[in-house]
Order: C-alpha cells, then sequence, then structure tokens
C-alpha cells in the first residue's frame, strides 16, 4: 500500500519601493571675484535624508569622484585654492534617504571666479590742436578688457594720476561707464595730463563689482618748440 499527502506552500514576497528624495540646491549659481569669499549653497529637502558634496568639478556629466571630507551637512560654502584660481566650477550634492545610500538624487551648483585681464598699452601724446603748447597735451590710448569666464557684462573705467582722481573718457569725449568685453576701445585722459606722471586705470566689471587696476606710463608731452632760423643769403 502507498499513501500520498498534499502540501501547500505559500510564498511571501517583500520588497521595500525606494521613494527618491528629489535634490535641488540655491542658489544654483553664484559669481565672486578672483581670490573672494564664496557664500553657502544649500540643499533641500532637509529632512529625512543625508547629504554628500563632491567637487570642485570640471562639468555635470563627469565622476564625481570623492566625497569633501566633513561635508555632509545640508549647507556647503566652497573654499580653498578654488577660490583662487579663475573659471567655471560645479559642485554636486548627493542627497539619499536616511539610512539608503542606494535612494538617492544629485543636484549640481555654479561657481564662476572671474578675473578681469586687460594686456598692457602704450600711451600716446595729443597735442590737442596747440603743438607749440605743452600745457594742454593729454594721453591717449586702447585698452582690451577680458575676462575669465568670458562674460557679456559692462565695464567702467576711473583713473588717478599721482594720488589724485583724473578724469578718463572714451575718444570722442563720452563716458567711459559702459566698456564692453573683448574689444578694444580708445580713451584719453584729460587736457593738461600729459607729461604730469604715469596714469593708474581700474577697471570695474558693472555686475561683479570685480575690478583690476593698469598703469599707463606717461609719454611726456609733445609740444613742438619754433626756433628763430638765422636768416640767409641765397
Amino acid at each position: 500500500t502507498s499513501a500520498s499527502a498534499e502540501i501547500t506552500v505559500t510564498y511571501i514576497y517583500c520588497s521595500t519601493t525606494c521613494t527618491k528624495p528629489v535634490a535641488s540646491a540655491s542658489p544654483q549659481k553664484q559669481t565672486i571675484c578672483v581670490g573672494g569669499t564664496a557664500t553657502a549653497f544649500t540643499a533641500t529637502p532637509s529632512t529625512g535624508v543625508e547629504y554628500k558634496w563632491y567637487g570642485p568639478l570640471t562639468s555635470t556629466s563627469g565622476s564625481l569622484g570623492t566625497a569633501i571630507s566633513g561635508a555632509t551637512n545640508a549647507t556647503f560654502t566652497p573654499s580653498g585654492a578654488a577660490l583662487s584660481t579663475a573659471g567655471t566650477k560645479y559642485y554636486a550634492v548627493v542627497v539619499n534617504t536616511t539610512g539608503d545610500v542606494a535612494c538617492a538624487d544629485t543636484a549640481f551648483v555654479e561657481l564662476d571666479v572671474s578675473k578681469i585681464t586687460v594686456p598692457a598699452v602704450t600711451a600716446l601724446c595729443h597735442a590737442n590742436g596747440t603743438p607749440e603748447d605743452a600745457t594742454d597735451d593729454y594721453m591717449t590710448f586702447s585698452i582690451h578688457v577680458g575676462t575669465e569666464p568670458m562674460s557679456t557684462n559692462k565695464f567702467t573705467v576711473t583713473a588717478t594720476q599721482g594720488g589724485n582722481p583724473l578724469a578718463v573718457t572714451l575718444s570722442n569725449g563720452g563716458a567711459a561707464t559702459s566698456i564692453n568685453c573683448g574689444l578694444n576701445t580708445p580713451l584719453r585722459t584729460a587736457s593738461g595730463s600729459a607729461g604730469k606722471g604715469n596714469v593708474t586705470l581700474t577697471i570695474t566689471d558693472n555686475v561683479t563689482g570685480c575690478s583690476t587696476t593698469l598703469v599707463v606710463t606717461d609719454p611726456g608731452t609733445c609740444a613742438v618748440t619754433c626756433v628763430q632760423g638765422t636768416p640767409s643769403t641765397v
């Protein structure tokens, strides 16, 4: 004889669904002057999550590399060598559900470290229509403003001579308060400034407030002295 029995086995599957936090950070972008101080970036959401910050990065598409040591809070302030090197840098914050590093989302922020560059210039003396009179001579020169990273901002140029303010204008007499980046801009100093000493220009970004200085060497006056000639018989 034989006996048989029927056994019913019920399988219960347990699964854990990851509901990723939606990471974001603000401000999304900030600009500082080279050597300046950055303000804090703040990540969200603020509860039930953990944070890791990465950077500085050259793009938002490559590897994040190694997380920044100690940067595990919602807020992060960039510091160090990245602030003294001009260019665009990115930082990433990975926000994961507490206790589950695989359940995570990533947000990126941008830090632009701005540097203004102006090559040296050579000034020429202008006789101002009176070649025999040196008292009204002035200087003319052109500047070429560049920035890193590239900028479409406008710039203002001011000047001093011997520590005192000196008027500087466009070559046509217009105000030097809206200089374009990447173009040669002809400028002139006030009448009577040639022969009075070197001029220090300050070039300031109208948006960021970043600035740089440039010393223009005084070319001297350009007056011509007429000397009485000696009569001669032909």
